[in-house]
């Protein structure tokens, strides 16, 4: 374990805390990370809220009308990773750091909650490359990275309890994610940690502050209209939309280490003239993976000889962590009725092949 992270400085929002929307809490991160130098954890909740990963594509990954109906907010984070839903139930666990290595950092982080847990009387573990299971297999937690010059911020929820009907109704996961889950719904592979506390959530927060953190710092009024002009970034239409092209064509496989990838092309017959990306992939520290592949690929043939060529010259893949440029060219061009033609073994289930138009938000 990286001993120099733990333990942290609780950052205190005091009253400035109430009502806020999640923005407020992922402008207090990027505040933190830009203007101190310390170690922070943040502990909070908010509304009900669906978050989505930067590169994901907000139609696909959330069911807009039904969030309509049950006013639940929508918003996007500037992290990669998977949507996730969150309310008063859940407590927010945010870890602003130094630089370092992304796996070690998760690992860290995730070995450290744990740690607290077990204090608590909860065993759970860290699975994959970045979840946190009870030891019934079922999901309470997932990370999510970003980095911001030579800071790093990681993020997660603590499931402490939810609304099945909420959250299965506001997310819509893939198939092909459930599939490789060996799940059928969103619902039937989360827990939660009230089954296993005989405490409330506020006393969750109050062990945890004490296991993560041994000083604080309460935030002031200067603070908090520092964080509030941040926080106008995150509500903007333009970042609620994300960067996701006008697409003729998407394609999307799951990589194994990787998670789903996704291309978004604009064609003109078979030249390329734009890429975007889209997927709960994570980008490697301080990579913007979308632009490399962008220009990598714009004015190209789309055709597996072409593109191969472009790969090799450029090598857009070492932004994506987990991704090789095989993956790429299987996601591609390769179809379900070919799927084992020359597979690397690195992507699980099925390509998918469909036209799609980016509707506006």
């Amino acid at each position: 374990m990286n001993t120099a992270v733990f333990p942290a400085v609780y950052a205190d929002f005091g009253a400035w805390a109430s009502g806020r929307s999640a923005t407020f809490f992922l402008a207090a991160e990027e505040y933190l990370a830009r203007h101190r130098e310390e170690t922070f954890v943040l502990l909070w909740q908010t509304r009900a809220t669906c978050v989505v990963g930067r590169h994901q594509v907000v139609q696909a990954e959330v069911d807009l009308d039904f969030c309509r109906r049950h006013n639940i907010e929508v918003v996007r984070r500037k992290s990669g990773g998977g949507a996730i839903f969150s309310d008063g139930n859940n407590v927010m666990v945010s870890l602003v750091c130094g630089d370092g290595e992304v796996a070690a950092l998760f690992r860290t982080f995730g070995e450290r909650l744990v740690e607290a847990l077990a204090t608590m009387g909860v065993a759970a573990h860290i699975s994959g490359r970045n979840d946190l299971l009870l030891d019934d297999g079922r999901k309470f937690s997932g990370h999510a990275f970003y980095k911001i010059g030579r800071r790093n911020i990681v993020h997660c929820t603590l499931l402490y309890d939810t609304d099945p009907r909420l959250m299965g109704g506001a997310l819509r996961p893939s198939r092909e994610k459930l599939a490789v889950k060996g799940v059928r719904s969103v619902e039937s592979r989360v827990g939660t940690l009230r089954e296993r506390l005989p405490f409330g959530l506020d006393e969750l927060k109050t062990r945890l502050r004490s296991c993560l953190c041994a000083s604080a710092l309460t935030l002031s009024a200067d603070d908090v209209k520092e964080i509030e002009r941040i926080e106008q970034t995150y509500r903007t239409p333009e970042h609620l939309r994300g960067t996701a092209v006008e697409a003729s064509l998407r394609l999307s496989g799951r990589v194994e280490g990787c998670g789903e990838v996704g291309f978004l092309l604009d064609l003109d017959g078979d030249l390329i003239r734009r890429v975007g990306l889209s997927g709960d992939f994570f980008e490697r520290a301080g990579c913007d993976a979308e632009p490399a592949f962008d220009a990598c690929l714009r004015g190209r043939r789309f055709n597996p000889d072409d593109v191969a060529a472009a790969l090799a010259l450029s090598h857009p893949e070492q932004t994506i962590s987990g991704l090789h440029k095989d993956d790429i060219l299987q996601i591609l061009f390769q179809t379900r009725d070919d799927k084992n033609k020359n597979n690397s073994g690195k992507i699980s289930g099925f390509f998918q092949k469909q036209i799609l138009k980016i509707n506006q938000l």
